[in-house]
């Protein structure tokens, strides 16, 4: 067994803003566009990202549901490149690939291509971004597409749960709205809601670029071009205003009917905020300790011991200072009791004094090791470079971020743990059809699935 002082990270940190120092006449008016590159000369595939801070956590209340919208719709066509199957040719047929995604607080379109084709990937993402073709044909029929991903996400209990029991930490913040947005907005879209939307965010003032993998030394000269076609703006603001749900806040247990009798799927999450960036790296080894992997301590009690669940996943998301922790689990409604006395066992252990030595090295090494798997790959180092400068205003640094893991301590865990992991910060979720259930938790907020 290593000891923590031997945990070491054998790759050079060459992140660099290399777009900051743009000459200001290529660009009138702009100081500076947030940009990050690692290069790694022995990758077989070159990355590239351009994300904005977007999502439900910027968005007007009268827009709910616009930034992923637009996410989608882009891809129906551009001016020069009319469809769908032409954006993604334009790639596929040199061996690459190009796609998007949206969270609660960005936006980000990503090309993945062999070595030597990041002109013309740049050039795709350009059109795909700055020149829309926002046909009405196009957004009548991404709105069928928009309803039929969230009739998916209805159906996949794992999915729907992890995203209902963050919006139910989250709330009464805006970020805790669901991506997707409210059917009744997305109904009235038209191509001016898109274009006057686009305009006030995709914008110098809020893009970021990151690129990872084989990067070719033309990527700033490359990068110049593609930025000319994007003109200023002002950069974005949270949305302060709080929403007005339709139940007690305070509630701790909230059931969402399905149509399983004997099943029930269970989210248990906790919010809870950083106050410095000790505790981000306590909580990131926390996270890995109880839900990183076969060794973790949720699946060895909850799966491997008791036998109760096959599905047993955590997630951590941090929004500014505000953080989430969700455990999700698949059980027989037998079992559900059993399994609530468990989770807060486990929990409780760790309050307690049950972090060692041996344990701590372990959830260390596992993250530190997450963390290596995807520097391996372009496209997830270059989302972790995005996601630095979108979510953080910082340029990622491997060699720091390394460092402070090697500088938390089982102590320090422990102590978040006992501070953040409380039946005061913790809703339930419970998905099921079953009576029973309804009666066990009378209190329960019975929620619409919708």
């Amino acid at each position: 067994m290593f000891e923590r002082s031997e945990i070491s990270m054998p790759i050079v940190d060459n992140t660099i803003n290399w777009v900051r120092t743009l000459p200001a006449s290529l660009i009138d008016g702009v100081s500076g566009v947030p940009a990050a590159v690692w290069n790694n000369p022995g990758s077989p595939t070159t990355s590239i990202m351009v994300s904005f801070k977007d999502g439900v956590a910027y968005e007007p209340e009268n827009l709910w549901g616009i930034s992923h919208f637009v996410e989608h719709i882009l891809f129906r066509g551009t001016v020069n490149i009319p469809s769908l199957y032409e954006i993604s040719d334009r790639l596929e047929s040199m061996g690459g690939r190009i796609s998007a995604y949206s969270t609660r607080d960005m936006t980000a379109f990503w090309v993945k291509i062999l070595p030597g084709f990041e002109e013309e990937a740049l050039y795709v993402l350009q059109e795909l971004i700055a020149n829309p073709g926002l046909k009405e044909e196009f957004i009548a029929r991404e709105k069928e597409i928009i309803y039929q991903e969230r009739q998916r996400e209805l159906n996949n209990p794992t999915a729907l749960g992890s995203n209902l029991i963050e919006s139910l930490l989250l709330e009464p913040d805006p970020i805790s709205r669901h991506p997707v947005g409210e059917n009744s907005f997305i109904a009235e879209i038209t191509p001016k809601t898109i274009s006057n939307y686009m305009a006030e965010t995709y914008h110098l003032d809020n893009i970021h670029i990151s690129a990872a993998g084989n990067v070719t030394p033309k990527m700033g000269e490359l990068t110049e071009k593609f930025l000319r076609a994007f003109k200023n703006g002002k950069k974005p603001e949270r949305a302060e205003w709080k929403l007005n749900p339709p139940y007690d806040p305070e509630n701790e247990i909230f059931i969402l009917p399905g149509h399983h009798k004997t099943q029930v799927h269970l989210s248990v999450g906790w919010k809870f905020e950083k106050e410095n960036e000790e505790e981000l790296f306590a909580w990131r080894v926390l996270g890995s300790l109880l839900g990183s992997g076969y060794t973790s301590l949720f699946n060895a009690e909850l799966r491997e011991r008791q036998n109760i669940t096959y599905v047993c996943t955590t997630g951590t998301n941090f929004y500014w200072k505000q953080g989430i922790f969700k455990l999700n689990l698949s059980l027989d409604i037998k079992n559900l009791e059993k399994a609530l006395v468990k989770i807060e066992e486990v929990i409780d252990n760790i309050k307690n004094g049950g972090l060692t030595e041996e344990l701590f090295r372990t959830a260390v090494m596992k993250h530190i090791s997450g963390i290596v798997f995807r520097m391996e790959d372009s496209l997830e180092a270059a989302k972790i470079l995005g996601h630095s400068l979108v979510r953080e205003n910082r340029l990622f640094s491997f060699e720091d971020y390394f460092t402070g893991m090697r500088n938390t301590n089982p102590e320090l865990v422990m102590k978040i743990a006992a501070k953040c992991l409380t039946a005061d910060n913790r809703k339930i979720l419970l998905q099921t059809g079953s009576e029973e259930i309804r009666s066990m938790f009378s209190q329960a907020v019975i929620l619409e699935k919708n």
